[in-house]
């Protein structure tokens, strides 16, 4: 059986009121930040919707490299088992989160190479944190892939020592893990 991906008129109905949302901001109709909250809340309430539970090694967690603290020496970009885990940030209990349930997670430093991994990937059901804006980017260039958005918390400010929360990470992911 094929995995599930996400029907294209939903695609297309997300995209299509993305642009308006981003129209009625544009003309201060909207808050700032309105368009990107609606896409991760509708791509999150259609891939649960699916009720599809997927195979650990069929979903890729990504992570915003904001997550490690700004002065660790250690480079987690594209190998997270350079983390050392002294609970300086969030990173390596992510790191064991993943490990203990089976799946893999990447640090990424942007957009592209977040495409990039989930090209060379091809994950059953994309799991990612992020700041709403890159968060809510993502997920529409994730379409039609299955995604769940997860924000990061943001309290010394945007892209700086963010943090997320593990109880919200690991209660989304048992939704969609195979037990």
């Amino acid at each position: 059986m094929s995995e599930p991906r996400l029907s294209r008129l939903f695609c297309l109905s997300v995209r299509v009121r993305h642009l308006f949302t981003k129209l009625l901001e544009a003309l201060k109709l909207a808050p700032s930040g309105t368009a990107e909250l609606a896409v991760i809340a509708s791509i999150n309430r259609k891939t649960l919707g699916l009720k599809k539970r997927f195979s650990p090694d069929r979903v890729l967690l990504l992570l915003p490299h904001c997550l490690q603290f700004h002065e660790c020496p250690r480079r987690i970009t594209f190998d997270m088992k350079n983390c050392v885990r002294c609970g300086g940030c969030v990173v390596g209990a992510l790191s064991e989160m993943a490990f203990e349930l089976g799946i893999e997670a990447r640090v990424t430093t942007g957009g592209t190479l977040a495409r990039r991994l989930l090209r060379e990937k091809t994950p059953g059901l994309v799991v990612a944190v992020a700041c709403p804006r890159d968060l809510g980017q993502g997920m529409l260039d994730a379409l039609p892939l299955p995604a769940l958005g997860v924000l990061n918390a943001r309290p010394n400010g945007d892209c700086f020592d963010t943090t997320v929360s593990m109880d919200k990470m690991r209660g989304m992911l048992d939704l969609v893990l195979l037990k």
